[in-house]
């Protein structure tokens, strides 16, 4: 890399605002890590939250090479994508997933699937760059938006580091002592009871809609702490809005698993993070086959199927759940952030040299 590099690459990250950490800025987060420690590349991350706010940073923008824009939705991408391409940048677009797919799939207004796909139009067709989170994503725009398969790369989500190293300071407490912190800042009265993480902030309909799957399971043998929405709390369902995100990962390390009741028409456009961090702590996930989208994670192997009327049996058989838990882990090193960075590396190297032979070509 460092060879194509032989001057300073000023490189921005416009992504989602990182005053709390959410799904939609994992990715971001990732792509800086990556590229963060490259000596002759200097990166700046920008936060935005509207299209009015892209106007503030435009000299920063004007100043760097190359633009990656990540976790932002349709219309806020479109914008930064004619925006860079007036400013004769390189622009990277990181597709988390399709807005106008999803809302279609789950019956959305038609008002809000045109412009989801006036949108997706836009930024599909003037980006140089894209980034897909799945090799489903590439077969999507390839047969929905024929996009030329030449600038697509897939880079699967990944544990990011921010992750790993909060779970590297709480995994030193015990479980009694980390359960008491989270009684502690939740004011929950766990005691004795056994608990199912459910996290699914309300901002997804996918999300959304697997809170209403939950709803009608009534399980009375757990303690189900929902987070990331407002919901009925009840005896056994304890719902919460944002909790900062070491409190997440502490009430994930003292769960009994982590329950995801996805219904078929709940898609993503890659692998879901919560999935993989669940994978990574040694946690039971319970779920359905729309929670593992994207992934080749096997039922009874890696996960406990949902659909299994036993299911809340099998979460209390500790030599069942022992197997499943010990390859989940195995299955989590293949989501290493390593892996994340290399992609990334590879795609700007071939993006920078698709630019210098066409420069060379035109000279």
């Amino acid at each position: 890399m460092c060879a194509l590099l032989d001057k300073k690459q000023h490189i921005a990250i416009v992504g989602p605002s990182a005053t709390y950490i959410s799904g939609s800025l994992l990715r971001p987060l990732n792509i800086w890590y990556s590229l963060k420690s490259l000596g002759n590349v200097q990166v700046h991350y920008i936060s935005i939250k509207s299209i009015a706010q892209v106007l503030l940073y435009v000299r920063s923008l004007r100043v760097s090479n190359i633009i990656i824009v990540s976790g932002h939705n349709p219309w806020v991408s479109a914008f930064l994508v004619l925006l860079g391409r007036l400013l004769q940048k390189i622009v990277f677009v990181d597709i988390h997933g399709s807005a106008w797919y999803e809302a279609s799939i789950t019956g959305s207004k038609i008002y809000w699937r045109f412009i989801f796909f006036v949108s997706e139009l836009i930024l599909y067709r003037f980006s140089q760059w894209l980034i897909c989170a799945s090799q489903f994503l590439h077969s999507f725009l390839n047969k929905y938006f024929s996009v030329d398969s030449s600038k697509i790369f897939i880079i699967e989500n990944a544990i990011t580091p921010i992750f790993e190293k909060v779970y590297g300071a709480l995994s030193k407490y015990k479980k009694e002592k980390l359960k008491r912190i989270v009684e502690r800042f939740t004011k929950l009265n766990i005691g004795t009871r056994k608990i199912l993480l459910s996290p699914l902030p309300g901002v997804f309909i996918a999300n959304i809609k697997a809170l209403h799957e939950l709803e009608k399971l009534k399980i009375k043998d757990f303690l189900v702490i929902v987070t990331g929405t407002k919901c009925s709390s009840s005896n056994n369902i304890s719902c919460m809005e944002y909790l900062p995100y070491s409190l997440y990962v502490a009430i994930l390390l003292i769960s009994d698993g982590t329950l995801l009741p996805y219904p078929p028409d709940a898609v993503c456009g890659g692998s879901r993070n919560k999935v993989l961090e669940t994978l990574y702590c040694g946690v039971p996930l319970i779920t359905t086959h729309i929670g593992v989208l994207h992934t080749n994670l096997k039922p009874y192997k890696h996960y406990i199927p949902l659909k299994d009327p036993e299911w809340i049996n099998i979460v209390k058989n500790s030599k069942v759940i022992s197997e499943i838990v010990s390859n989940a882990k195995k299955k989590a090193y293949t989501y290493s952030f390593r892996i994340f960075k290399f992609k990334l590396f590879r795609a700007l190297l071939k993006a920078l040299r698709s630019l210098r032979t066409s420069t060379t070509t035109t000279l």
